[in-house]
């Protein structure tokens, strides 16, 4: 059957849809078309498109400019000349298996030790004269993998598409970031059909850009503060310099490393009852303080809670001791400034559980 519809900006449009599945087969309408395609570049890539689709299904479209003349046989009303006319093709249609094949690629080394393998979901087919493609995704949809197949040749070929989707988390995109990372290094891969190959290793000759590798790193180093922490968030669309230098501390820290520095000054906040505590740091060249706090991850706005840091200063004091009003109540916090002493070095390491409880309870029998 075919939709007719018109209107002031786009025309008069007719769209053939098959009545019912086979329907193009059982009954075919021929069209018949003459094309005049220019020696430029654009004429050569309208050219290649409409090649595409008689001998792969591509989805094309063919511009009034280049189309000379338009013949429908088979619908009535239609069986005349058309001298001015815009084609579009949409993909051809491909009888899809009542059961679809498990797909997956396999990356292996030249000595064929097999190094990676990623499953895949079948998105998409089309079909042609001379083959047809398949329409191919990892599951988190970050990787398309367009496979042609070339029936002549008995060649096929694989393309590969990278974006990152909308608010995914960093485990998900792990994967296919080590994939395109493994077949950018020469690796070859391998087309399983229900875990059998269906032809040879092969190369890639798509190149990779060069920051390609560091946003993997970036994706590994946040997968592992996250599965470490218990705090998931989704992937940053965009970081500072500085909060790339926080998600490598951050990820020494979530691996039991103890990351030193350098600091200037800090302000700590607590209640007026506990500042003579601190009468020591007002005298002499300082000494060494700890505390325990909360480490957070800054990423674009957002605060994540990464676990409890002990943090020790090496030498620290209080150059200008608080004036403390005789009618202030114990618990007004107050805050101080500190300053290093000699010593500048500042510490700090995450607390494991069993280190966090134990500090808890030292400090209730206190």
């Amino acid at each position: 059957m075919f939709v007719l519809s018109a209107s002031p900006v786009d025309g008069v449009k007719v769209a053939v849809i098959p009545r019912y599945p086979g329907a193009e087969k059982d009954r075919p309408i021929r069209v018949s078309a003459a094309f005049n395609f220019p020696e430029t570049d654009e004429g050569r890539a309208v050219a290649a498109a409409l090649s595409d689709t008689v001998a792969y299904g591509i989805a094309s479209e063919i511009a009034e400019e280049f189309v000379t003349s338009v013949a429908v046989d088979g619908l009535a009303g239609l069986d005349t000349v058309f001298n001015a006319a815009k084609l579009t093709f949409g993909p051809g249609q491909d009888q899809a298996s009542p059961i679809p094949p498990k797909i997956a690629l396999r990356l292996t080394r030249e000595n064929g030790a097999v190094t990676f393998q990623m499953p895949l979901k079948l998105t998409g087919r089309t079909t042609g004269l001379h083959g047809g493609e398949l329409i191919l995704s990892d599951h988190a949809g970050a990787v398309n993998v367009t496979m042609r197949l070339d029936v002549p040749t008995r060649r096929f070929t694989l393309n590969y598409h990278f974006s990152t989707p909308e608010n995914i988390l960093p485990r998900a995109l792990v994967p296919p970031l080590r994939f395109l990372s493994g077949i950018s290094s020469g690796q070859y891969v391998t087309v399983l059909f229900n875990s059998q190959p269906v032809g040879p290793p092969v190369t890639s000759t798509q190149s990779l850009p060069p920051e390609f590798n560091g946003y993997l790193r970036l994706a590994t180093d946040l997968d592992e503060i996250q599965r470490k922490s218990g705090t998931y968030f989704p992937m940053p669309s965009s970081l500072s310099e500085e909060e790339q230098d926080d998600i490598l501390i951050a990820r020494r820290l979530v691996d039991g490393e103890t990351v030193s520095a350098e600091w200037t000054s800090s302000k700590m906040t607590m209640p007026v009852r506990s500042l003579d505590d601190l009468r020591s740091l007002a005298e002499g060249e300082g000494q060494q303080i700890w505390a325990r706090v909360p480490y957070v991850l800054k990423l674009q706005e957002n605060e994540y809670p990464i676990g409890y840091g002990l943090r020790t200063h090496a030498s620290a004091r209080i150059p200008d001791w608080p004036t403390i009003a005789d009618d202030t109540a114990p618990e007004t916090e107050i805050e101080v400034t500190l300053l290093p002493g000699a010593d500048k070095t500042v510490t700090i390491k995450l607390l494991t559980v069993e280190e966090l409880e134990s500090s808890g309870n030292e400090d209730r029998q206190s």
